[in-house]
């Protein structure tokens, strides 16, 4: 589910902003959740997962 959400989040940014960074923001939300879903449609570890616990 969280894959839908940053894939979701990605498009909405991506569909109503104007500035650069914005952009870039979107494409990192986009590529997240495409490797969340990714991941767990083939049953292997995503980029999030692979990071460790974080402090």
């Amino acid at each position: 589910m969280l894959g839908v959400l940053f894939v979701a989040s990605g498009l909405y940014v991506a569909l109503t902003s104007v500035d650069g960074l914005a952009y870039l923001g979107a494409a990192l939300l986009l590529a997240f959740g495409a490797n969340l879903l990714y991941c767990a449609w083939r049953g292997c570890a995503s980029w999030l997962g692979r990071i460790g616990p974080l402090p």
